[in-house]
């Protein structure tokens, strides 16, 4: 799992599906953006119990693994609220408040409270929030992912219950101006860029290894920038293109045309760059 992505320099100028138009684009807030913010270490030591008997849940230097040793070796890395939460970021007073129980067991002190989580609560279930955004978003679509998803699924199980979910609770963004994983999953609206960066988050938290594509699309009319998904499912790389199979404006609320199809199928009407370009402006659609 790719959790950091090279972000390459802006471009000058962008193709949009309506028009024509220059923009001055940078890269997005994806939080899984070369930053070991993202980086689950609770997760990879639990999946490894070799790097657990090594590390315990040492964040740095299992982030040190992955990177050096981890990456290379094909090991997978995820997204986990255990990992994800710091004091920082943690609204420990709505989880003393929620949980009156342990807050009289543990006091109001934020990191007692954020380890009783670590520590038991997240077996009993509690509820978590955070006081950042970004990281708000991550921990709605953990939400998302457990009511959709569970251990007995199969891998192409779990990508179809997210696409299906994405088609039927998402639209895309007409006004151009939402582009990320947190505007998807916060407001239920994005240009494509958002619809991948969703996805792909979607992936790392149930564990499959996929990366966002960008490069150009064409919907038979016009062509644009756009950005979709590759998966990797037993040892098998797979195209999906959730934005283009979201047809719900149409009264087709969801479609199957770009699931799970192979990468040479997909060039039919996307053309792929050579590595990953973080837009703002990328939105050809359908």
């Amino acid at each position: 799992m790719k959790i950091f992505r090279k972000v390459a320099a802006a471009l000058a100028a962008v193709v949009i599906c309506s028009s024509f138009a220059s923009f001055t684009s940078h890269a997005g807030e994806y939080i899984l953006f070369e930053n070991p913010e993202g980086f689950g270490y609770y997760s990879y030591a639990d999946m490894y119990p070799d790097l657990y008997q090594a590390y315990g849940y040492d964040k740095n230097k299992l982030w040190s693994h992955y990177v050096n040793n981890g990456f290379g070796e094909g090991r997978l890395a995820m997204v986990d609220r255990r990992s994800i939460l710091t004091v920082e970021n943690f609204d420990a007073a709505r989880y003393a408040a929620e949980n009156p129980d342990v807050a009289a067991a543990v006091g109001t002190d934020p990191y007692a409270l954020l380890m009783h989580y670590k520590n038991n609560g997240y077996l009993e279930g509690r509820q978590v929030y955070s006081t950042d955004v970004r990281i708000q978003g991550v921990l709605d679509a953990c939400n998302v992912a457990d009511s959709i998803t569970n251990s007995s699924m199969s891998e192409m199980d779990k990508v179809l219950a997210i696409h299906d979910w994405m088609c039927y609770n998402l639209t895309y963004d007409y006004t151009y101006s939402k582009y990320s994983y947190l505007n998807a999953i916060s407001e239920g609206t994005a240009v494509c860029q958002g619809y991948a960066e969703l996805f792909d988050l979607f992936m790392h938290i149930v564990g499959i290894e996929s990366k966002i594509v960008t490069g150009y699309g064409t919907n038979g009319l016009q062509s644009g920038l756009h950005a979709w998904n590759e998966v990797i499912i037993g040892g098998v790389t797979y195209a999906i293109d959730v934005t283009w199979d979201d047809m719900g404006e149409y009264g087709i609320p969801v479609r199957y045309n770009y699931f799970l199809i192979t990468p040479q199928q997909m060039s039919a009407d996307h053309w792929e760059d050579d590595y990953y370009v973080a837009y703002k402006y990328i939105y050809i659609h359908r």
